[in-house]
């Protein structure tokens, strides 16, 4: 049986039981209080995949968790309204698709269980003994609650009666714009990385990876952002929702870009000239001379 396959089977079979132990801690150590018997779900979902992580030796077995977790979020939080409004189900397909779109991504990308991303096999080297601590706090848990503080507009979007108002139309904006980023900046990577005829070295600076050495991390944060202008829109409170969009800055900003340029700088010989003529993460137009 294909490899592809065979690791597929094995991340849909996790991710099911790590699903049902969501289920099983919501219905059976309830808090009173939503928010927090959903944090409790999200983190003993997170447990079980770093447990996946850890038998197949592989950390990248979290890698789709950021993109489905949303998704059983907006479930929970439709099934918590008294009624779907017209802003619940506009917020609901924008994370459907965002969700279903980076998952697919991931899929396209992902050859079988062998493969892990280079970050953690970086992480694994460097830190030796203490790797299965960093996995858990670093590699899963980190996340987790960067999605999650997130996700925290979905309580108000999702199940808020207040009326559409100028917020909600900003937030569409922002929203969309952030999901075309995403979606040409990930076309457009994958066209460039199959194309057969790419020379050793070459750089991809063409379409959106021209205005930007991180265009695709630009429209992610962007779509958190979105998320957060739904909540406002919604009446949600400033605090602590501007966690979420603040967290992933701080990730890609102060993380994965400059993990990712360093990386760069080594192997792409020309890369140290992009850097200097363009932006990490804003997109811009150059100037035509």
């Amino acid at each position: 049986m294909n490899s592809k396959l065979i690791g597929t089977a094995v991340v849909i079979l996790l991710y099911t039981i790590a699903t049902y132990t969501g289920i099983y801690v919501l219905q059976n150590y309830p808090t009173g209080n939503t928010l927090i018997d959903l944090l409790q779900a999200d983190i003993a979902a997170t447990v079980v995949v770093f447990v996946g992580s850890i038998v197949t030796r592989n950390a990248s077995m979290y890698d789709a968790y950021w993109s489905v977790a949303p998704i059983a979020f907006v479930f929970f939080w439709l099934f918590q309204a008294d009624e779907v409004s017209v802003r619940a189900m506009i917020v609901a397909g924008l994370v459907a698709y965002w969700g279903v779109r980076l998952t697919y991504n991931w899929y396209r990308g992902w050859p079988n269980l062998k493969h892990e991303d280079w970050r953690y096999a970086d992480l694994k080297a460097k830190t030796k003994f203490f790797y299965p601590f960093v996995n858990l706090t670093g590699i899963h848990l980190m996340p987790t609650l960067m999605v999650f503080a997130g996700a925290l507009p979905l309580q108000y979007a999702l199940t808020a009666n207040t009326p559409l108002n100028l917020n909600d139309i900003i937030a569409i904006i922002i929203t969309v714009i952030a999901l075309y980023f995403e979606t040409v900046a990930d076309e457009q990577l994958l066209k460039f990385r199959n194309n057969p005829d790419r020379k050793k070295g070459e750089i991809l600076s063409t379409g959106l990876w021209s205005l930007s050495r991180h265009p695709n991390y630009f429209g992610e944060t962007f779509f958190w952002i979105g998320l957060f202008v739904f909540g406002l829109a919604a009446g949600g409170p400033v605090w602590p929702m501007v966690l979420g969009p603040i967290s992933m800055l701080g990730l890609f900003l102060g993380i994965s870009i400059p993990m990712i340029d360093k990386r760069m700088l080594a192997s792409k010989p020309g890369y140290e000239e992009r850097m200097k003529t363009t932006p990490a993460f804003f997109p811009w137009y150059k100037k035509v001379i």
